[in-house]
């Protein structure tokens, strides 16, 4: 059921949580086996022109040794949220909402606070000081722990269930020869 190729992070315009979870994120993945790796990547559901990054969010992911991916902010298309096997984590229910209501065929849409299954939405703590961010870097940090933990869990049974019943291939087979009445 968590089998995901992919995970958007989504904010309001990509320049401070989205970026900083999918920063997270990312360092995360790049300890994991290639393997275990899902690819992650951020973006913004209103980006009129492409926004430097939040200078606090980047020197708060400096001062944590994370890289930061791009260098300016892009928004979300619908390339991004097609298919199946892509996870998108809105940082509020505001834009899991918008995020709903642009793509309604999106699959997979959750805030970060819920798929961790944590309770309380992530705000960015705009205009104030640096300290304020770092607390919000922290939540952040934990809430993608969670989000890794779950889908590496996940994937522990999956992985269990394939060794005991053997892979398949998303269907089941019926021979209707073997069939008798």
């Amino acid at each position: 059921m968590l089998d995901f190729k992919r995970i958007v992070f989504i904010c309001m315009d990509n320049t401070s949580g989205s970026i900083m979870a999918e920063s997270i994120f990312n360092s995360i993945m790049d300890q994991l086996d290639p393997e275990q790796r899902i690819g992650a990547c951020s973006r913004g559901l209103v980006v009129l022109f492409p926004e430097p990054l939040n200078p606090a969010v980047t020197q708060v992911l400096e001062e944590n040794r994370l890289e930061v991916s791009k260098e300016y902010s892009e928004e979300i298309t619908a390339r991004d949220v097609a298919g199946g096997n892509t996870l998108l984590l809105c940082m509020t229910d505001r834009e899991k909402k918008m995020t709903k209501e642009r793509f309604p065929t999106a699959l997979n849409l959750y805030t970060l606070s819920e798929f961790a299954g944590e309770q309380g939405e992530l705000r960015m703590p705009f205009g104030k000081d640096l300290e304020a961010y770092g607390e919000t870097f922290e939540r952040m940090d934990m809430l993608v722990k969670l989000t890794v933990q779950r889908l590496q869990s996940a994937a522990r049974k999956q992985n269990d269930t394939e060794n005991i019943f053997g892979k398949t291939e998303g269907k089941a087979e019926i021979n209707n020869d073997s069939i008798r009445l």
